[in-house]
């Protein structure tokens, strides 16, 4: 399936015109933009690959929390975003077979999402 990239775009500062978007067969990645929630990736449900890394202002992944299905994901470098939203993501794809979160923010008990 095709790729989906938002790379460098500094004034990429929402997601929101992303809201009808439920599938991206190949990778979907959010890298260096001024996001600070995925809110607009709320019908996302299944991805080939999930890459979100080096967003300085992204503090939330939970629209991301209905996702049922990614090869694979990788959080890194978003040093606002506490760990423990990132492993909430990964708790929520339940057996995604590589889920990786590198060097995100503060690190906080992880309870299963509900």
């Amino acid at each position: 399936g095709a790729d989906l990239r938002l790379a460098d775009v500094g004034a990429l500062a929402g997601l929101e015109d992303l809201g009808d978007l439920e599938v991206v067969g190949g990778a979907f990645e959010l890298l260096g933009t001024q996001v600070r929630t995925l809110d607009g990736l709320g019908r996302l449900e299944s991805l080939g690959a999930l890459r979100v890394e080096g967003n300085p202002e992204l503090r939330s992944v939970r629209a991301l929390f209905g996702l049922r299905a990614a090869g694979s994901v990788l959080i890194a470098q978003n040093p606002q975003l506490t760990t423990c939203e990132a492993e909430r993501l990964a708790i929520a794809l339940g057996e995604t077979p590589a889920v990786a979160i590198e060097n995100d923010g503060v690190s906080c008990y992880c309870p299963a999402p509900r």
